[in-house]
């Protein structure tokens, strides 16, 4: 710190001293002395304002891209995969795919509208114990990662996909509980059936958060995730022309 002091003060010192000889007016020196000390604070105070406001949106940007990453491992692992399982079973798949068909050129406003769209036509999903069961599996081999993605803390910026998660894993939790599916009560086949309904319904709102968020700021992430849509009938990651 001695030495960083010194180098910054010698030069302003030594800028002083050539004003006295060349003016030869120890008053306006020590005017502009104490001008200089009491603007000081101020300075201090609009630099560090500066400075903290820099180191902010820096930080912003690092979590922002560290979150995006996160939801890419999701949506990769665990979510694209179950909103295909889900997708077909779902009454209103062929409603739902044209709404959800994103374009390469969509805005904020296209995926909102997408949303409510897709909101708009419910949340009937067709389930029995055979998909019960192949549901609990693709879950079941899936656990650890889920858990793992529990224990991030940048899940607290984003609520869409902590909704999501949740409404998964306590899915998961739900159907590994059950022994068997066949001879459950109507009412437990029911219930089983609102927590993936819920779970599909938050998966297809962070996807959609998901995409806006590569379109901004990684166009190739956001091509491939266009042609490897989950839930078009044949969605492929080639590219065709």
């Amino acid at each position: 710190m001695g030495p960083l002091v010194g180098i910054v003060l010698l030069p302003s010192a030594l800028l002083y001293l050539l004003h006295f000889a060349l003016f030869r007016d120890a008053r306006n020196v020590g005017f502009y002395t104490l001008m200089d000390l009491a603007f000081l604070p101020v300075q201090a105070i609009l630099v560090s304002a500066v400075l903290e406001a820099f180191l902010s949106r820096r930080e912003a940007a690092a979590r922002t891209k560290k979150l995006g990453m996160v939801s890419g491992a999701f949506f990769s692992e665990v979510g694209d995969g179950l909103l295909a399982l889900l997708s077909r079973r779902d009454a209103a798949a062929a409603a739902r795919r044209g709404v959800l068909r994103v374009g390469v050129a969509w805005r904020k406003a296209e995926f909102e509208a997408a949303a409510r769209a897709s909101a708009a036509l419910g949340e009937a999903l067709e389930l029995g114990p055979a998909e019960f069961r192949e549901l609990g599996d693709f879950l079941a081999a899936r656990r650890d990662f889920l858990l793992r993605l529990l224990e991030n803390p940048l899940l607290l910026d984003h609520e869409a996909l902590t909704d999501a998660l949740m409404a998964v894993f306590h899915a998961h939790d739900e159907l590994r509980l059950r022994s068997g599916f066949e001879g459950l009560p109507d009412s437990d086949l029911a219930h089983l059936g609102k927590d993936l309904e819920r779970a599909y319904v938050a998966l297809v709102k962070a996807r959609l958060l998901h995409l806006a968020a590569l379109k901004a700021g990684y166009p190739f992430l956001y091509s491939l995730a266009l042609r490897a849509d989950p839930l078009a009938e044949a969605g492929e990651p080639l590219v065709r022309d």
